[in-house]
């Protein structure tokens, strides 16, 4: 993947779930949505970060969907993990949602149950220059606190080491269920200042019935 400065058409267009000749509108609203700017001008290297930092929704029963519809409606990266288990005194129900940045440069979706285990998905986010550039935030800006032993909220973390925001919820014998919404937004920078405001929501859900 090429820097920001060297973003193609074809890159962006890709992304968005089109042919890589399709002709490429920067004001239109799918565009708009993958970059993250909602208004003014809107540049190849806007969309260069919404490609490396992506919106889309995760679900651990149907994996990732970057493109196609969901930005052409929004511009939010959705994970959410779901279980629901039958009654059988001893076993628990989980819904585990997370995002993890690692220092190599490869960021994790991670949508994870008990019983299911983990559905995850894999990207580089790291195209130029060295992770220690770059800082990420999760500024959270309402529902529940992180949990899982996440990295800190609010803060600018440098992502020279690894950093991961999570929301974990547990139910067992004796609680019917359980569930937790955490809305913000993921805030990465380099030296020079913001380069992109992804909006992201997790959400986890578990139950026994």
């Amino acid at each position: 993947m090429p820097a920001p400065s060297l973003t193609k058409s074809s890159d962006i267009n890709t992304e968005l779930g089109k042919g890589s000749t399709t002709i490429l509108r920067l004001g239109d609203a799918n565009t708009r949505n993958l970059a993250c700017v909602s208004s003014g001008t809107i540049k190849y290297g806007n969309c260069r970060w919404g490609i490396n930092f992506p919106g889309g929704e995760m679900y651990n029963t149907l994996g990732f969907n970057p493109s196609g519809p969901t930005y052409d409606t929004t511009s939010t990266l959705l994970i959410a993990a779901q279980e629901q288990i039958l009654y059988d005194g001893f076993s628990y129900a989980q819904g585990y949602s997370e995002i993890r940045f690692f220092s190599n440069g490869v960021m994790r979706l991670q949508s994870s149950t008990a019983g299911g285990g983990p559905t995850n998905y894999h990207k580089t986010w790291l195209t130029s220059g060295a992770a220690g550039d770059y800082t990420v935030q999760f500024q959270r800006t309402a529902g529940a606190a992180l949990t899982g032993g996440s990295s800190a909220a609010n803060t600018d973390l440098a992502m020279s080491t690894d950093r991961f925001f999570a929301l974990d919820v547990q139910v067992g014998p004796g609680v019917d269920a359980a569930s937790a919404i955490t809305f913000g937004n993921l805030i990465v920078k380099d030296g020079g200042g913001t380069l992109i405001t992804r909006p992201i929501e997790l959400s986890s859900f578990a139950e026994i019935f």
